[in-house]
């Protein structure tokens, strides 16, 4: 479990970031600022993209674009996890119980398990994220794209919540576009497609 806790970003994940630019050079896609949040895996990964664009990009470091916040969890294995939720609710795995349960209430099993009352509820979560990509929208240009790199979960979370039928995969494959509608004066995205890839599988 990642979350806010940081983790250098591979080689292997440098490598695609890199391929993935080179794509988003030749698609015709025309944006001047790339979004991230400040988590370094998630700065490198922008890094890597915009010098392959070969074309003035500026970054944009947001905190609000964070993963969820999970607490005493953070750097716990998954497996230690999955087993305390299981015990909980009966689910043997994650995806089972974001398709029976959500990814809310996941999270807030978190926050509430949290022996030292750190982790975020499902409700901060979307306070804070919310937020942020409203204020990124309102300071943004209307005819240009916002491109962000977004956190795996938080895709699966704003899946899950607005679009659930179309949650498949559970997790998004890394590098894979999701794209998303969002009127100007409240966060509540249309998902237009989900988890496209943007590199060639090798």
């Amino acid at each position: 479990m990642q979350g806010w806790s940081d983790t250098p970003l591979t080689q292997k994940g440098i490598n695609e970031a890199v391929e993935a630019g080179k794509t988003l050079r030749t698609s015709g896609l025309k944006f001047d600022k790339l979004y991230t949040s400040d988590s370094g895996r998630a700065v490198r990964t922008a890094q890597a993209i915009v010098e392959s664009l070969q074309r003035p990009v500026r970054i944009q470091i947001n905190q609000g674009l964070r993963e969820q916040f999970f607490g005493s969890y953070e750097g716990v294995k998954i497996a230690n996890v999955i087993k305390m939720v299981a015990k909980l609710t009966h689910c043997a795995t994650i995806p089972e119980f974001i398709k029976k349960y959500g990814m809310g209430a996941f999270q807030n099993i978190l926050s509430k398990q949290d022996p030292l009352h750190l982790a975020e509820n499902d409700q901060q979560f979307w306070a804070r994220y919310g937020k942020a990509v409203m204020s990124i929208i309102h300071h943004g240009s209307p005819d240009k794209p916002i491109v962000m790199i977004a956190h795996s979960r938080v895709i699966t979370a704003i899946m899950a919540k607005f679009a659930p039928k179309l949650l498949s995969p559970i997790i998004p494959d890394n590098l894979s576009i999701t794209k998303l509608e969002i009127p100007e004066n409240q966060f509540k995205p249309k998902v237009a497609y989900y988890n496209r890839p943007l590199i060639k599988a090798k």
